[in-house]
């Protein structure tokens, strides 16, 4: 009986890997679940392709060349990410995406045209039009298509621009640091809050927790 159900068990291996290898990839399970090899479109559980074309749904480990999804959910490892919405972890040389909610970790950018909300690190420069969380990286969290990030909510960290946005909510750590409307505190050599009344240009700190009336 033992020898049977094993008998049985690599059957149904075998079966399903032909099956699954007559598609543009090769799925160790079913259709849609188990362990893949190749660009499939929905798949859920370990992912292995080099370069990824019009996949719509991810979730899992999906290691890639370059990643490219419509939603992925799980953990992320390539060269180049190219997500539209993600959720967990991802780890690349560049990444960029609508929305990234999770931990975006970059050796070169992070960039996301929406929102960043989590944990970002950055070995050059980060953006989004929004920022949430925790953001730490070497240029700093500056610039999105030549334009200010919109709003910084939580802590922010370069060694050279803290935080260059419209409006700063939490702290802001950087050589320059620059907010056309600051509620929190900025530390750095040149730190500038547009909205203090006062002391709009300030060295080493500044800080403005006062709701003004055109805020």
């Amino acid at each position: 009986m033992k020898y049977y159900r094993i008998f049985i068990f690599l059957f149904s291996l075998v079966i399903s890997i032909y099956s699954n290898a007559q598609r543009n990839y090769l799925s160790i399970g079913t259709k849609n679940a188990g362990i893949c090899f190749g660009n499939s479109k929905n798949y859920n559980g370990v992912r292995l392709n080099l370069f990824d074309k019009t996949v719509e749904h991810l979730n899992g480990l999906n290691i890639s060349l370059s990643a490219k999804s419509k939603n992925s959910n799980g953990l992320s490892l390539s060269l180049s990410s190219h997500d539209s919405i993600c959720h967990g972890v991802s780890v690349s040389l560049v990444k960029s995406a609508y929305i990234h909610k999770g931990v975006a970790v970059a050796v070169f950018g992070v960039e996301a045209q929406s929102k960043i909300s989590g944990i970002a690190l950055s070995g050059l420069g980060l953006a989004a039009d929004t920022l949430n969380g925790f953001f730490v990286s070497t240029v700093g969290s500056t610039r999105l298509k030549g334009k200010k990030i919109a709003q910084v909510r939580g802590v922010s960290i370069g060694f050279i621009f803290g935080a260059n946005c419209e409006e700063m909510n939490g702290i802001s750590i950087g050589i320059i640091n620059k907010a056309k409307r600051l509620h929190g505190i900025q530390f750095g050599l040149w730190n500038i809050a547009e909205n203090n009344k006062r002391l709009k240009r300030t060295p080493f700190i500044n800080f403005n927790f006062r709701k003004n009336k055109s805020d």
